[in-house]
């Protein structure tokens, strides 16, 4: 068993107030800020061009974020050009799922978008809420300034899945996903907005991205740094349909990457519940979905293994509503989160149970 220490941090204000607050509720975290101030892989910092090249095209896809970045090195006593989100390389493996399911009861539609995060301890969990420029969201960070997966205040949710498990490793020059799912929260209001964005956006990485809104539409995008393809769902175009991820590309040809086992089976899953009688499903189908162990669920309790679930999110795009279980949910509890909370910092303790995988598990 381990103790996981989960936060929910709450900013607000110009982008600097924001970073600022950020900073203040984080500085006591020693080893959190050494993090973000290392660089990665046992590399050495970017030279002062290349972090001011990286600034410039963060700046154009995500207006006020540098400001954000800055208000929070001053808080914790760092130079901003330190921080390690300026480095190209912020990219982690994670074996995810996630899909958006559009139901139908007589008249009322409804998206709901299902996610799992599962990895080992690389970065401590932290939900972050920035209410900045008439703007707001909510999500896990990555980085603090990145995002694993997203809502914002139009309805608009982001989550993704890799398809890199192996980490064969970035290829050319462009963005990784955290500062892409920060993008198209910071920016977009409908599904349709932000697959226009990502499709255009410079990407350098291996990644499903499910991408749904208010309006009922959902858009599944698989990007790889030579091609993105995307497949879409609509509730003025359908009484109902599906769209799930794993890890692995199911239009794009990746490369020679080859799936792992438990990605296809966990795919072949949601697919067959999905597909059961779509227009029914409840948000307690998806739930059980997402809490049942592998493989007859989504949940995996393989923590040393590199493969445990460390929050499962569910969204309801069409209320703003977000719901999050901290740690595995085939215990744990789901809690509604309130995006409009003061400013301040809350923890949460949660018990994680690990379980040895089997031998053939990353075969």
């Amino acid at each position: 068993m381990y103790n996981m220490i989960y936060r929910h941090c709450t900013a607000e204000g110009t982008p600097y107030e924001a970073g600022y607050e950020l900073g203040m509720q984080l500085m006591c975290d020693k080893k959190l800020v050494k993090e973000l101030t290392t660089p990665l892989f046992g590399g050495k910092s970017l030279p002062e061009k290349q972090a001011e090249s990286i600034a410039a095209l963060f700046e154009k896809y995500i207006p006020g974020i540098n400001e954000e970045i800055k208000g929070f090195s001053d808080a914790v006593g760092v130079s901003y050009m330190d921080m390690v989100i300026y480095s190209s390389y912020i990219d982690l493996p994670g074996g995810c799922s996630h899909f958006a399911v559009l139901t139908k009861d007589g008249q009322q539609q409804q998206i709901y978008h299902g996610r799992n995060y599962d990895y080992n301890f690389d970065e401590p969990p932290i939900l972050i809420t920035v209410r900045r420029d008439e703007k707001s969201s909510t999500g896990f960070g990555c980085k603090i300034f990145g995002r694993f997966d997203g809502i914002n205040e139009k309805g608009l949710c982001v989550t993704t899945s890799s398809v890199d498990m192996n980490h064969k490793g970035i290829i050319g020059n462009g963005f990784v996903f955290p500062m892409v799912v920060r993008a198209l929260l910071d920016q977009c209001a409908t599904a349709y907005d932000a697959r226009e964005m990502l499709m255009e956006m410079p990407y350098a990485e291996y990644r499903n991205f499910l991408i749904s809104d208010h309006t009922g539409s959902a858009i599944l995008v698989e990007a790889s740094p030579k091609k993105k393809v995307s497949k879409s769902i609509a509730g003025k175009d359908n009484n109902s349909g599906f769209l799930c991820s794993a890890n692995h590309f199911n239009f794009v040809e990746a490369d020679g990457i080859i799936p792992v086992k438990h990605s296809l089976i966990r795919q072949q899953k949601m697919e067959e519940r999905l597909n059961r009688d779509t227009a029914k499903i409840s948000i307690n189908d998806v739930k059980a979905l997402l809490s049942k162990r592998y493989p007859e669920g989504l949940a995996f309790p393989y923590y040393q293994g590199g493969m445990g679930t460390l929050w499962s999110i569910i969204y309801e795009p069409s209320s703003l509503s977000q719901y999050v279980c901290y740690g595995s949910p085939e215990s744990g509890t789901w809690n509604l989160i309130n995006q409009n909370a003061p400013t301040g910092c809350t923890e949460t303790l949660v018990s994680l149970f690990d379980v040895d995988a089997p031998g053939d598990f990353w075969s």
